[in-house]
């Protein structure tokens, strides 16, 4: 029984391990889906900087200032502003402690990612579309499992079912 409750403590540290990685790769998911409608915002709006500075150099030739003078002075006002915005990000990235992941993002023993633990006849295989909810009820299961377990060891160790074995054996009157 101790066996057996060693084998479902890890399980149930595995089941929590897989839970936080699959939690991990969805919130990845709805970001990714989130930062695609932030990209292609910013195209959008980029194209209208781009009017916008287009109207800008024809307003400066209007007034008399030599086209390339023009467009040397929009172009420097909009890489000058881009400049002081990515430095910002920058910035910020560097105060949040956040650095750039390694060129390599595979999982130690050239595992790719998405190919999580799962028991599988006491052995640990790949389990390719559980999700996080599923993962929970799994944890569940292995809890239940565990309370299980631990009941019956302490049915089995209990006082008084080892001293009415001890008497049964003849030993308990005998001291």
């Amino acid at each position: 029984m101790f066996a057996e409750l060693s084998r479902q403590i890890r399980t149930l540290i595995e089941q929590e391990v897989l839970l936080a990685k699959t939690e991990v790769v969805e919130k990845a998911s709805q970001m990714s889906r989130s930062l695609a409608l932030v990209v292609g915002g910013a195209l959008i709006a980029y194209g209208g900087v781009l009017a916008l500075v287009a109207a800008m150099i024809l307003g400066l030739v209007a007034a008399g200032l030599a086209p390339w003078a023009s467009a040397l002075v929009g172009g420097a006002l909009t890489a000058g502003i881009g400049y002081l915005l990515v430095r910002l990000g920058l910035c910020r990235l560097a105060a949040a402690g956040l650095e750039t992941p390694p060129g390599n993002c595979s999982l130690e023993g050239g595992r790719a990612m998405g190919q999580e633990p799962n028991e599988v006849n006491g052995r640990l295989a790949p389990l390719p579309s559980a999700t996080a909810d599923d993962i929970r009820s799994q944890i569940d299961d292995t809890r239940a499992d565990m309370t299980d377990t631990i009941d019956a060891i302490q049915a089995r160790l209990s006082p008084r079912r080892l001293v009415q074995g001890r008497e049964r054996d003849g030993q308990g009157s005998h001291r």
